[in-house]
């Protein structure tokens, strides 16, 4: 036999025996373990070996991989018997462990016990029995279990003698290489290797930094050449166009030349302020010239007169200090008067560069009249004359400040600044209407939500549950505790009930089991607990995530209604973006999902279940908490049923959709629009809607979330666009805040593809028939367990676990309520070319479409499967072609073919 199938076989021998180890309770515990082959071959594997079994595994799978490695494998006859006697050396410890009591004197009785171990499966097994047999009087001894656990080591030492020496040997030379100069000259090779390995990791970092540098102006480059080459919008929603290259290098020339003219504008208004700061200022008015020779000659009049004068009486200085007096009132009223009249003509005497001399009252004392109390009284007055004089002129140099800022200010510009300043004003006229309209916008939005606040006080009102149901509920879970724990103790499974949690619709009861119960016993006796609780079905999960506990739900004899108007007073739905209700979850919370986070929603189940209700909430949330200028839906109803009440508000962007036609169009547009955002977000920079949205002076992009009632009838009527359209949006729109809610009620893989499904990772699965269905949406089963009316499990986004909610209930009196209030306070405003259909395929025909008409004319037949054959294409592709084929008049609907010479030159054009 051949070495290597000789190691395979060894090799498949103990695998299978560890598989029957491993599994022995499993294999024990089947129903036919009699008749069981398994159970026969495992009986007879552990009979012979006892605990050996593992020992004479590890002997199979070393000796398989030994002769697969190597070709010949070499054992010497003395390690032959040394590994037999080790072997039943260690058989006969075991035996001799088990031993308890001391054994008989008779021959037969000792073996008759010693057989009896042997045969215990959990001892030496047979083959150490029948070696203890004759050693039944000193096995039990304690020399000879010395002299066995010598024996076992010495036969150890042994067999490993030749992998000893080999180990000793590596270690010694490993160091003697480690002492050797070779080993010291590569260590120093190495380090130096190292150092020049950093001096080039620098260089190239440096490297690095230059190329991130000229990437950077690179990046800014093309931004603004992008943003050179667009051209203005009127609106929002207008799509982006660029300038041709002669355009653009028109344009170029055209704001060149505006830059000069600004450039030469600000020159020209410079040098004329220069200008003006150069002009002289007028000459000092004559008053000011004289003032010093008024001054001389009223000191020396002064001077003359306290030479001459005498000393008067007291009764005369008195007389002549209140005449004096008088005067010098006189003569500040005079001064007053001519201050008043000179602030009235400096602007006249500025422009004319003279000012009108100031009039000074000279006061002529005589030299028989003057005294000094007079004396004293002139110099008052002069002081006074000053102050006043310092006055006027602060005041004539505060006007004339004036007056040249007037004249800076109305600086006129050139002719030529006037061409090129409409541009400014009409920038600024756009800034201020932008301005107007965000704040008509938030007014506006103000008063919309004040009205929906109102209406939802109105029209959802808290519906408060029965205390009395609460009490009977709680009575039906302590007898259903009770129930549970005596169905598990009649199958033999002492399990205990440590936790339970109840919700609306279900109760979750937790179990613990003893150490070494099987979980799968437990799950595997579903049907026989929902009989003994009368329950209509039962959902087992084992284990819990996160406990060591199996949870058993329920459902509830009194049911709690889940009412959509007491979970829309929740504040948790003003915090997201676009946050909606579900329902409650199994323990009575009130379950919120964020839509954006989904990001894509996929809803399955069947009639009555109450998909159509998650709909309708979802739809309600959002049109109750959010504005048309946040939110608008495409909504598709081919049942022509569910979503027909939500026509004409103002949310929709075009009427709900009945036509499978149509909604493949509108997915089309939808597709479009996803790339526009793309691009406008790449304009302004940002990386979401998000941040969109928070810029300053731009029109906020509102979310779309795109509502499919009824998937299997788009598939059935153009599968291939609508697979393609869900799948690109699926993809790439959640940034640029469009989302799908797609809902069919029969879930199989002609309707859910592997692409559709691989793209929508959020999904919700009510109850279904079978669990297939179940594993086509969510994976894994127990949506067939589900009892309807609500009762769904969710998966959302990036998680494993399934969360079982019961649904809210909205009613069509709410729903019809609420879409009405919403009619009458905005009006609608579709955008019809969202249906028109586009002519695009026209121009992006397959490549091989040419060839698939030759092939039509040699074979005279069409079919997806001769085009994939022929052409040696995917299936998406052929049917494509398919497609087109029929668009072009090639072939009819019901396959016939059509071509001729006239209509195939007439595509080749």
């Amino acid at each position: 036999m051949n070495k290597k199938v000789k190691g395979a076989s060894f090799i498949v021998l103990g695998l299978f025996l560890t598989y029957l180890l491993v599994n022995r309770r499993g294999i024990e515990a089947s129903n036919n373990s009699e008749g069981n082959i398994l159970f026969l071959f495992l009986d007879f594997f552990t009979l012979f070996s006892g605990k050996m079994a593992w020992i004479i595994i590890g002997i199979l799978l070393i000796t398989g991989l030994a002769f697969l490695i190597k070709k010949e494998v070499r054992v010497s006859r003395r390690k032959e018997l040394t590994g037999v006697v080790c072997f039943l050396a260690i058989s006969l410890l075991f035996i001799r462990e088990d031993i308890v009591s001391p054994l008989p004197d008779s021959f037969t009785d000792a073996g008759r016990i010693i057989l009896e171990l042997g045969f215990g499966k959990e001892s030496g097994g047979i083959v150490g029995s029948l070696v203890a047999m004759p050693l039944y009087k000193v096995i039990t001894t304690t020399a000879m279990g010395i002299f066995l656990w010598a024996v076992v080591g010495l036969s150890i030492l042994y067999l490993l003698s030749s992998p000893l020496e080999y180990l000793y040997e590596w270690i010694k030379g490993v160091r003697q290489y480690y002492k050797s100069d070779e080993y010291k000259e590569k260590v120093k090779l190495l380090k130096a290797k190292k150092m020049s390995e950093k001096l080039k990791r620098t260089d190239y970092k440096k490297y690095q930094k230059e190329e991130m540098k000229k990437r950077i102006i690179e990046s800014r480059n093309q931004k603004l050449s992008f943003e050179l080459a667009k051209k203005p919008k009127d609106s929002f929603l207008d799509r982006t166009e660029i300038y041709s290259d002669e355009e653009l290098a028109k344009k170029e020339k055209e704001w060149a030349e505006f830059s000069k003219k600004m450039e030469k504008t600000k020159t020209s208004v410079e040098k004329e302020k220069t200008e003006e700061k150069l002009v002289k200022k007028p000459e000092k008015s004559e008053v000011e010239e004289k003032k010093p020779e008024i001054k001389e000659q009223k000191h020396e009049k002064i001077k003359e007169e306290e030479k001459h004068a005498e000393i008067p009486e007291k009764d005369e200085i008195h007389k002549a200090s209140a005449e004096n007096r008088k005067d010098s009132e006189k003569d500040n009223k005079t001064a007053e008067d001519k201050n008043s009249e000179n602030k009235k003509s400096v602007l006249e005497d500025k422009t004319a560069g003279e000012n009108k001399p100031v009039q000074e009252k000279q006061v002529d004392v005589k030299p028989s009249d003057a005294k000094p109390a007079d004396v004293k009284d002139i110099r008052k007055e002069e002081k006074v004359q000053e102050e006043v004089k310092v006055k006027q002129k602060n005041e004539v140099k505060k006007e004339s400040k004036k007056t040249e800022n007037s004249h800076e200010e109305m600086v006129i510009p050139k002719i030529e600044a006037f061409e090129d300043m409409e541009a400014i004003k009409r920038e600024k006229e756009l800034q201020e209407s932008l301005k107007k309209a965000e704040d008509a916008r938030n007014n506006s939005d103000k008063g919309y939500n004040e009205l929906l606040k109102k209406s939802i006080e109105e029209i959802f009102k808290i519906k408060p549950m029965d205390i009395e149901k609460k009490f009977e509920i709680e009575k039906s879970i302590i007898d259903n505790v009770n129930h549970l724990e005596n169905v598990l103790k009649q199958f033999g499974i002492d399990a205990k009930v440590v936790n339970y949690e109840y919700g609306p619709t279900i109760t979750r009861y937790e179990i613990t089991i003893p150490a070494g119960t099987k979980v799968s016993k437990v799950t595997s006796l579903s049907d026989d607990i929902a009989m003994n609780l009368a329950a209509e079905s039962i959902r087992i999960e084992a284990p819990i995530p996160g406990k060591n506990t199996i949870g058993i739900e329920t459902p509830n004899k009194i049911k709690e209604p889940v009412h959509f108007s007491n979970i829309i007073q929740n504040k948790e739905l003003e915090k997201g973006e676009l946050n909606v209700i579900l329902g409650k979850d199994i323990v009575g919370r009130d379950k919120i999902i964020d839509i954006t986070k989904m990001p894509h929603l996929l809803i399955a189940g069947q009639t009555g279940s109450g998909k159509s209700v998650a709909v309708n909430t979802l739809i309600a949330t959002l049109i109750s908490k959010k504005s048309e200028k946040e939110v608008k839906f495409i909504m598709v109803d081919p049942k022509m049923v569910e979503l027909m009440p939500y026509n004409d508000i103002p949310h929709l962007l075009v009427p709900v959709i009945i036509d499978p036609q149509q909604a493949a169009i509108a997915l089309k547009w939808a597709v479009n629009e996803m790339e526009n955002r793309y691009k406008q977000l790449m304009e302004n920079g940002v990386r979401n809607i998000k941040s969109y949205n928070s810029l300053k002076y731009v029109e906020k992009m509102p979310y779309i979330v795109i509502i499919i009632d009824e998937l299997a009838d788009l598939m059935m009527v153009a599968s291939g666009s609508v697979e393609e359209s869900i799948a690109r949006i699926a993809q790439k729109a959640r940034a640029v805040g469009i989302h799908l809610v797609v809902a069919t009620q029969r879930p199989s893989t002609d309707v859910i593809t592997g692409m559709i499904k691989a793209n929508l990772p959020s999904r919700i699965s009510f109850a279904l028939r079978s669990q297939i269905d179940s594993r086509t949406i969510l994976d894994s089963a127990g949506a067939e367990k589900l009892l309807g009316q609500g009762d769904m499990l969710l998966l959302e986004n990036g998680s494993s676990k399934l969360e079982r909610i019961q649904g809210a209930f909205i009613s069509d009196e709410e729903v019809s309520n609420l879409t009405s209030t919403l009619k009458s306070s905005r009006k609608v405003k579709y955008r019809e070319e969202i249906l028109t259909e586009t002519h695009e395929n026209d121009k992006t025909v397959d490549p091989y479409f040419e060839n698939a008409i030759e092939i039509i004319k040699q074979e005279k037949k069409v079919s997806i499967s001769l085009l994939q054959r022929e052409l040696r294409v995917g299936f998406n592709r052929a049917s494509r072609i398919y497609d087109q084929l029929k668009e072009k008049g090639v072939i009819s609907y019901d396959n016939q073919i059509l071509i001729d010479d006239d209509l195939e030159n007439e595509i080749k054009k």
